[in-house]
């Protein structure tokens, strides 16, 4: 009887063992090491009140290093500094350019900012054939060798008197001491407003950006460019790679919809960008002509253009 117990255990137990397979061992799963978020570089960028800053809101919404300033001494000043403060200028690309053919500093062209935004605002287009006053500013200067080549081949009537600044030519404008006057927007359709108010009325009478390309043969003139140190660690070329991409992506939005640039301009000042106001920058988008282009792939605009600055070839101007 008792072997017969022992087994009916025996078979128990192998039943069981059958039933519950033992579970095999398994070599547990080892997580990848966390990797740490590559982080952009920061840049530090320093350009121009107007026209050029509104090609940098991106990085300035990115929380980039911006310093925006009037006029060129700054921006001069920092073209030539023995020990460069900044990683990216944006500058009159004359400017820039004149500096780096005479090995004045070591920044060079990476891109073109923006093509030009000149206009003759008049009362109507027979104020260019009559005689009267010609407000116009930047004698030697972009504004002026501009006006000068488009003349020559749509030569005008009233007799050219020079003024220091844009606001000046505005001034004269309103008060009635001027019949045509070049202006650049988007102080052209500020003035137009402006006029309207007093009861005058004023437009845009000629393009000279698309007077240029005629002049020319051209497809425009470049007339802010973004220059790069040379001497920047591969990290910061990096950055500024993404940068550049980040401002073609938002001028592209911007593009299909100007109450993008409207919102940020408000938000981060147009004061702070040197731009007369978010609504009227909205409304004349399409004429400020900021369109971002390695400076490579347009040498042929570069060399027409700043042929009028003495600058007769591009080498060691644009960035490798």
């Amino acid at each position: 009887m008792k072997k017969w117990l022992c087994f009916l255990s025996v078979l128990a137990l192998t039943a069981g063992c059958a039933a519950n397979p033992k579970t095999p061992e398994t070599t547990p799963e080892t997580s990848p090491e966390p990797t740490a978020e590559t982080t952009p570089a920061s840049l530090s960028i320093l350009g121009p009140t107007g026209a050029p800053a509104l090609a940098l809101i991106a990085p300035m919404k990115a929380g980039q290093d911006v310093t925006l300033v009037d006029g060129t001494d700054v921006l001069q000043a920092a073209f030539v500094n023995p020990n460069p403060e900044y990683d990216v200028i944006v500058a009159p690309s004359n400017l820039g350019a004149k500096l780096a053919a005479n090995g004045k500093t070591t920044y060079r062209m990476e891109s073109v900012l923006t093509w030009g935004n000149l206009y003759l605002v008049a009362a109507d287009e027979a104020a260019l054939e009559n005689a009267g006053v010609f407000a116009a500013f930047g004698e030697g200067a972009v504004p002026g060798k501009v006006l000068e080549t488009v003349l020559q081949a749509n030569p005008v009537t009233p007799e050219i008197t020079w003024y220091a600044s844009v606001a000046e030519v505005q001034g004269a404008m309103l008060a009635g001491k001027a019949d045509v006057a070049l202006m650049a927007e988007p102080a052209a359709t500020a003035t137009i407003a402006k006029a309207k108010e007093k009861g005058q009325e004023l437009k845009i009478v000629m393009d000279l950006q698309e007077q240029w390309k005629t002049a020319t043969g051209t497809q425009g003139y470049p007339q802010a460019a973004l220059f790069v140190r040379q001497d920047l660690p591969e990290e910061k070329k990096a950055a500024v790679e993404t940068m550049l991409q980040s401002m073609r992506d938002y001028l592209d939005q911007a593009e299909q919809d100007p109450s993008i640039v409207e919102a940020d301009i408000k938000t981060l000042g147009a004061q702070t960008l040197g731009v007369p106001g978010s609504a009227v920058i909205a409304k004349t988008w399409t004429r400020m002509n900021l369109n971002i282009v390695n400076a490579q792939e347009v040498q042929s605009e570069l060399e027409s253009f700043l042929t009028l600055f003495e600058i007769t070839e591009l080498a060691g101007i644009l960035a490798e």
